[in-house]
């Protein structure tokens, strides 16, 4: 059968199974919308029924609060009744004691005040809200004549009648007890107003905030407590009037004088709202409230409703899923063909991924052992590989290093194109600019690679001459994709150079040295002898005693001047033999005993007693030793200090002689062994260069240290194994 006809019998398979499959979803779709409402109907019934029954216990609670309120206000006046002054009938005294009685209620009543056996008024407090309320309020209340009827506490409602007001009226609760003489004959009443704010505060705005609108009503409905208007969550007359969803007035629910709750039909900005009701009964005396606490029916479910919608969605979800999965089961036969000859052509690809990645792993491993220090650049500027050998040079660890920019900061303490990165971009501007002072040059052996020498001050803790190679890595395609540096110390190498330059120089300025040395000898040697011949037959004196003086003390300076370059030109073989050390250095302080008298030097001597015989030709040793003191002494002013020690340690003897003198300024350190080098007006510039062909000659070392103003060190080593065997 050829490719068509599989495809015409696809179709038609396709064709036969879609209704099927379609009516499929769609039921599936509507079961899971029906289980999806039934249950959110449910749970709504539920919210609404726990929520419901939460609020009538906030309402009983309240309603408790409520009740503890005048029933301690209640408590008050019994005892403000009960006292000798108010049943004595003493004005200022009972004043007095109401004063005390209504700062202990702290702002819980309005007022308090006692009347006779007429009714009238005889002390009250405070007296300003008095001045406020019409004697017409207190008069039509019916407390007075109840209470002088039965005897007994007297809790109402009272309406009080401000000055200047004619409708509005101050719906308050008063709290009357009798008062009797002392022959406990009804003698009047004492009454208080409980304050209407207080009520709100502490009780139905705190349950307003926490629950929803709370209300305190009468068996009838009419509203004596409700919050501001930011809590007002209805229109406070149609509250009288309303019905459960049931039919029932809420009068008669309310004229039952249980606590419990029922679902209404509100009236709310002129729009009908159903809502939960839950109230309970404040009994106190003669008068019955109750606490109502109002909360919207779509308030309570909103959470509900919230999750229904999540479920709505999950379904949605589901369905898709569903229809995905209908269809990833109708095309799996023919996805399985494309999906077996994918899957070998990724066998073929992760075979030669593989065989990539074993030849990067191999050169990876090479350039990180390579102990040539080494690191790779990417396109992009960043280290991919940066080796061993590289961190032991650099101080740096890869880790570091890897994926950062930061590669030229070892060498040159802040970032700037190194090598690699000009030829990644291949920057031939930038290849002038940095490195047109590096003896930058092609590589002749490997192709587009730069090669640059430069010398790095403080490179893993010591300055370095460093030789730098860079090459590019191509792809494939023969494009740059990365670029790897090489770095050397070369620093032994152009020490050696530096050395072989010295020796050839010194060698030729010896060779002339000598070669003029030997031609001015001997006249030197005819001027001095004809100027001792001369001076003794003239005879001369006065200015020309001092000529002749100077002209020997010239000559003999040029004399030595020659002495020395031929010692340096042509130092002899020294004639070693052992020798005590204290004998040397006691015959050179006495050589330098004139000019340490002369200058009023002080000579310390620490020499250690255990130093072996040294192998050394004395005269050179005593010369070398010479010199050093001489220089000592041209370095201080009067009353100076040398201080001369000799001690062995690790197989080798030290001489060190330190003076306080003047000190070696840091710019001549470098060259105060080179021939000719000197800041004195009449000296040679030979005579450290002469210590140091002695000392090398007896295989010794020197080192000069000098801090300038306070003075100079200068040690000398000698080995002592050479001095055993030769002895």
């Amino acid at each position: 059968m050829n490719k068509t006809g599989i495809d015409n019998s696809y179709g038609s398979f396709l064709s036969n199974i879609r209704i099927p499959i379609w009516l499929t979803i769609a039921a599936v779709v509507l079961f899971i919308l029906v289980l999806a409402f039934t249950v959110n109907h449910a749970r709504e019934r539920d919210i609404v029924e726990q929520f419901s029954q939460q609020q009538r216990a906030i309402a009983s609670g309240t309603a408790a609060g409520i009740e503890d309120l005048i029933s301690s206000v209640e408590k008050s006046m019994i005892i403000l009744s009960r006292l000798p002054c108010v049943t004595g009938v003493l004005p200022e005294t009972t004043r007095q004691s109401i004063k005390v009685i209504y700062d202990n209620l702290d702002g819980k009543v309005e007022f308090i005040a006692v009347k006779d056996i007429n009714g009238v008024v005889t002390a009250k407090y405070p007296s300003s809200i008095f001045e406020e309320i019409t004697d017409e309020s207190l008069k039509v209340a019916p407390y007075f004549q109840e209470i002088r009827k039965t005897g007994e506490t007297y809790i109402g409602d009272l309406h009080l009648m401000r000055e200047g007001e004619t409708e509005d009226k101050v719906q308050s609760v008063i709290v009357a007890v009798p008062k009797y003489d002392t022959r406990n004959n009804f003698s009047g009443v004492v009454f208080t107003s409980l304050s209407l704010s207080a009520i709100i505060d502490r009780y139905i705005k705190a349950t307003s905030d926490i629950s929803g609108c709370g209300w305190i009503i009468d068996n009838n409905g009419a509203i004596l407590v409700r919050p501001d208007k930011i809590h007002a969550c209805m229109e406070p007359e149609t509250l009288g009037n309303t019905q459960t969803v049931d039919g029932v007035p809420l009068k008669d629910v309310l004229a039952e004088g249980k606590e419990g709750y029922n679902e209404c039909m509100l009236t709310t900005e002129g729009k009908k709202t159903k809502s939960i009701i839950a109230y309970a009964p404040v009994n106190a005396g003669s008068g019955r409230w109750f606490v109502a606490i109002t909360t919207p029916y779509n308030k309570i479910v909103l959470l509900a409703r919230k999750g229904f919608l999540n479920i709505i969605f999950w379904a949605l979800g589901l369905i898709i899923v569903v229809i995905i999965t209908g269809i990833s089961i109708t095309y799996l036969g023919v996805r399985r063909l494309r999906l077996e000859e994918e899957l070998k052509r990724l066998r073929e690809r992760e075979g030669w991924q593989e065989k990539l990645l074993r030849e990067y792993k191999t050169t990876e491993g090479i350039i990180a052992g390579s102990p040539i220090p080494t690191f790779v650049l990417n396109r992009e500027h960043r280290v991919i590989l940066w080796n061993r050998a590289c961190s032991e040079l650099t101080g740096i660890q890869a880790e570091d290093m890897i994926g950062t920019d930061n590669h030229s900061v070892p060498f040159y303490k802040k970032k700037r194109p190194a090598l690699a990165d000009i030829i990644v971009d291949h920057n031939t501007d930038a290849l002038k600019k940095y490195y047109s002072t590096k003896n930058i040059q092609k590589s002749a052996t490997v192709k587009g690679a730069y090669e640059a020498r430069d010398y790095i001050g403080n490179l893993g803790g010591k300055d370095r001459h460093i030789y730098f190679l860079a090459a590019p890595i191509y792809d494939g395609k023969g494009e740059i994709i990365a670029a790897i540096e090489t770095i050397q110390d070369v620093t032994p190498q152009k020490k050696l150079e530096q050395k072989f330059y010295e020796s050839q120089k010194l060698a030729a300025i010896g060779q002339l040295s000598a070669g003029i040395a030997h031609e001015v000898r001997n006249p030197l040697s005819s001027i001095k002898m004809s100027l001792q011949i001369l001076e003794k037959r003239l005879k001369p004196e006065g200015n020309d005693s001092k000529r002749f003086k100077i002209a020997r003390r010239e000559v003999e300076h040029l004399e030595q001047l020659v002495n020395d370059i031929l010692i340096y030109a042509k130092p002899s073989e020294p004639l070693k033999k052992p020798e005590i050390l204290h004998n040397i250095l006691s015959h050179v302080l006495a050589m330098t005993e004139k000019s340490v008298l002369d200058k009023h030097i002080r000579v310390e001597m620490d020499i250690a007693h255990d130093l072996p015989p040294l192998m050394v030709d004395s005269a050179m040793l005593e010369q070398a030793f010479l010199n050093v003191c001489r220089n000592a002494i041209d370095a201080m002013d009067d009353r100076g200090v040398i201080s001369i020690s000799a001690w062995k340690s690790d197989g080798r003897i030290f001489v060190e002689f330190r003076d306080n003198g003047c000190g070696i300024p840091g710019e001549d350190m470098p060259h105060i062994f080179n021939p000719f080098f000197t800041k004195k007006k009449y000296g040679t510039g030979l005579g450290l260069t002469q210590i140091k062909k002695i000392i090398d000659l007896h295989r010794g070392t020197i080192k000069v240290s000098s801090n300038e103003g306070k003075g100079t060190s200068v040690v000398m080593t000698f080995p002592i194994k050479m001095s055993h065997q030769k002895g």
